[in-house]
This record gives structure tokens, sequence and C-alpha cells, in this order.
């Protein structure tokens, strides 16, 4: 299997690239913005070739390459200055995908309500892409259900989906902390199996590309987003050696999005979930 870790970027996205070969990992996630605003400065043409030197010298076995939205957007949003600014958002980020050459671009389904929710979503991400067609494959993240946030149940997540502009490269980034909170016991082999079943059914588990290992500091089906060092939370070692064991799961690339304090806890997370990986079945 395939780990890695979200990494930092403080002295330029090549850094970013840098601190994930020093971590030792496999794959690995940015920003490629300042993910609490909404203006960055514009991508140089200095930062695209140091990042490209940078991966195809000293970082290029770490692949793929995950690009995540920045916090503030909400393509769903009701009120017109932050839709049109989530709109700006997304473009900004799909063109530095791209100029990069980031493989996944992940996003979080919006914040909204029913399908006026879903309807602006889909809008918003049209108006993004225009008519250009950008390389990078756009991923949409499962939600714990917290609050208005929209596709916490792979019906919902699967049905927008289904909805997204024709053309567009796209598929699904699955989050163990959110699919627990939401409801779904992925430490559970017969539960899991019945999750995959569900992507299966609607769109074809080959859609979900990458998948987000988060414990989950809250309870099954709290419906709140709260994540925890693996083996912190309520899913547990044994819970993730059983999610690792399953063979769909297996060929994924897997990201951390934990709590840290220090490179030297993300290494020995690192260490702890390719054991976890190790055992193989039970």
């Amino acid at each position: 299997m395939r780990f890695g870790v979200h990494v930092s970027v403080a002295g330029g996205l090549h850094m970013g690239l840098r601190r994930a070969v020093q971590l030792g990992c496999d794959t690995a996630q940015l920003f490629l913005v300042n993910p609490r605003a909404w203006q960055s400065p514009p991508l140089t043409d200095k930062a695209i070739e140091l990042f490209q030197n940078t991966r195809q010298t000293e970082a290029k076995w770490i692949s793929p390459l995950i690009a995540h939205m920045p916090y503030l957007p909400n393509l769903a949003a009701a009120d017109d200055d932050i839709f049109e600014k989530s709109i700006a958002a997304l473009r900004d980020n799909l063109k530095r995908c791209d100029a990069l050459g980031i493989d996944f671009l992940v996003t979080h389904m919006g914040r909204g309500e029913g399908h006026g929710g879903t309807a602006r979503m889909r809008e918003g991400i049209a108006r993004a892409y225009g008519d250009d067609h950008f390389n990078v494959c756009l991923l949409l993240e499962n939600t714990a259900g917290q609050g208005r946030e929209m596709g916490s149940q792979v019906t919902d997540l699967c049905e927008f989906y289904g909805m997204l502009p024709e053309g567009i490269s796209k598929g699904i980034c699955i989050d163990t902390c959110h699919a627990f909170a939401a409801g779904y016991d992925i430490s559970q082999k017969e539960s899991l199996r019945k999750l995959i079943q569900e992507f299966q059914q609607y769109i074809g588990f080959f859609e979900v590309k990458v998948i987000h290992v988060n414990d989950s500091l809250k309870p099954l089906g709290s419906r709140v987003d709260r994540h925890a060092k693996i083996g912190q939370g309520m899913i547990g070692t044994e819970g993730f050696h059983e999610f690792f064991a399953n063979t769909k799961i297996r060929k994924l690339p897997c990201i951390l999005e934990v709590p840290r304090k220090s490179d030297e806890e993300d290494i020995e997370q690192l260490q702890l979930v390719r054991s976890l990986a190790a055992r193989g079945p039970k």
C-alpha cells in the first residue's frame, strides 16, 4: 500500500515534496494556496520550475500527488458573495494543479440545504470549469454530516457525482473519520463490505481514487468531524487492521490527516499504518 501525509509547504511548494521525502512518504497531499484566505499570490514560473524539478529528481517516487482545496470556499453557499468567491477559488486551484502537474484535487462537498444546495454546487463547479479542460482529477470528499454538510451518505454523494458536468475528470475521496461519524462502521469487515457495495451499486467503486486515513475522536454516527491519531480514536488499531485488509482498499493511496506536532509524530503514524497493513487479513 502507498501511504503519505498532508505536508506543509512553508518555504515554497517544492519544500512540501522535500518534506514528503524526508518523512518517508510514498504519496503526499498539500495545499497550493493559503487554506484560510480568499486571495493568494500568483503562481510564478520560478515556483513551477522548482516544484517540477524537485518532483522529477528528489521526489520522483512520490505518487500520486494530491492537492486539497482551502477551507473557506463553499460551492453550495446561498450567499452570492461567498458563492462567487468559491467559484473563483476552485478555478484558481484547478489552474494551479495543471501548471504543477498535480494528479488529484480534493474538494469538500458544500454546506447547503437539500436540492437547492446540490443545484448550487453543480452550477458552481460547471462555472469554475467553463469551456476549459483541466487534466487534474477533481475528487469529491464525503463528509461527517455535521451541520448543513452535504454528501455524508453514499447515496447522496453518488447522486451528486452523477450530476456533475460531462467531460470533467472526476472521482471520490473517502475519509475514514467522516464515514465513521456519518454512521459507516468501517472498522468491521461486513460493514465495510456494505459501504463498498453501495459505491459499486451507484457509480462503481473504481471511482474511488484516494483514502484519507483518520481515526475518529467521536463515536460511530455522531456526525461530528474530529480527527484523531490512528489508534487513539473510536476506530482503533484493530479497526484499521480490518480496513487495510480489504483487497479493494489496499489498491488505493492513503493520506494521513491526523493531529500532529512534529515530524517524528508523522513518522510514527506512518510506521503504525504500514505495520497494520502488513499484517494482512485476520
